[in-house]
């Protein structure tokens, strides 16, 4: 998993083409230890990421969860499946997706 940070927003990004299972457990137990460092404004980089599944999802939404009373957790870059899969799942109504990192971090930042 790669963290880069900006000035208000953490950048997270799979260093995975699979967002299940094992790597669903690894990847939550990573973001669990950024999160308790203080950090709660998490732009969540789905780029690499070419297959999610049911535990891929729970991954992002308890990141949500952990997050969510101060902080907020934003997708950016979810290609072909990955994008179906959130937008059947309806996370599309959830979270804020982008289409890239710029536009993210132009929307984010402003705030």
């Amino acid at each position: 998993m790669t963290v880069r940070k900006t000035e208000e927003i953490t950048i997270v990004k799979p260093n995975t083409r699979r967002l299940d299972g094992d790597c669903a457990n690894t990847c939550s137990q990573k973001i669990q230890r950024i999160i308790k460092s203080g950090i709660d404004r998490i732009l969540l980089d789905l780029s690499e990421i070419l297959y999610i599944d049911t535990r891929g999802l729970g991954f992002i939404i308890d990141t949500m969860h952990a997050v969510e009373e101060e902080g907020e957790v934003t997708i950016c870059c979810p290609q072909g499946r990955v994008r179906d899969f959130l937008e059947l799942t309806r996370m599309d109504n959830i979270f804020r997706i982008f289409p890239n990192q710029d536009a993210a971090l132009a929307t984010l930042q402003t705030r």
